[in-house]
């Protein structure tokens, strides 16, 4: 059985996490072919494995366009996903704003206190 182990990553992680999956079928006498979504595509395999990295809750888009390019001969094939990145609360976010446990925006000061040395008078 010929298996491809396909993965989007931004930083490393996620190809990490697919070259360990492609070394564990290795060890079970698979015959694998491990590539990032830029370069490949499901012809000539008989199983495959996709995985991205998760930011702002979403798959990176090679991901994404390789789950939709490939869509029809997926449907053929035994298919197993995964994702990498932050969960729960943390995995929705959207936008460049931290927000507390709450969903608030987190101050992106250090404290609330004024520093009496900024405060500043103006006399007339």
């Amino acid at each position: 059985m010929r298996v491809l182990v396909t993965s989007a990553s931004k930083n490393g992680s996620t190809e990490e996490i697919a070259d360990a999956i492609a070394d564990e079928l290795m060890a079970y006498g698979l015959d694998v072919v491990c590539r990032s979504t830029h370069d490949t595509d499901a012809a000539d395999v008989d199983a495959v494995i996709l995985g991205s990295a998760v930011y702002a809750g979403r798959w990176l888009r090679p991901a994404r366009h390789f789950l939709k390019d490939q869509s029809d001969r997926h449907r053929k094939l035994p298919f197993w996903i995964f994702s990498s990145g932050p969960f729960g609360e943390r995995a929705t976010m959207r936008g460049t704003g931290r927000r507390s446990a709450r969903g608030r925006p987190r101050s992106r000061t250090s404290s609330a206190r004024t520093n009496a040395s900024d405060a500043r008078s103006v006399s007339t």
